[in-house]
């Protein structure tokens, strides 16, 4: 038969050992989510200067482009007057820009 005082031994290592996995698990999730969570920040901040800047220009894009649309169908229109016409036309090509264009040049490899 076995001793009381060792049965009592293994209950309490065994009750302790319940207790230390019940904590041990909300730990390891709570540090797989935290890192997690930091990713997902860099990530987020990442998309937010780096990407929405260009979505931005492709919005630019649409609406000069629906711009250009619109002042197509314009000039489309059978009773049209040269006045009309001269202003649909400018809406299609837009004053040059106040700065002036340089040409491209490559870069020299040293």
């Amino acid at each position: 038969m076995k001793n009381c005082a060792q049965c009592d031994f293994y209950q309490s290592v065994k009750v302790l050992g319940a207790f230390g996995v019940a904590i041990a698990v909300p730990v390891v999730v709570g540090v797989v989510g935290y890192f997690g969570i930091a990713r997902v920040s860099d990530l987020a901040d990442e998309t937010a200067k780096m990407r929405l800047p260009s979505i931005e220009n492709l919005l630019v894009v649409r609406e000069a482009h629906t711009a250009v649309k619109a002042a197509e169908r314009g000039l489309l229109l059978p009773g049209i007057t040269g006045a009309q016409r001269q202003h649909e036309l400018r809406q299609i090509r837009p004053p040059a820009p106040p700065w002036p264009r340089r040409p491209w040049k490559p870069t020299s490899r040293r």
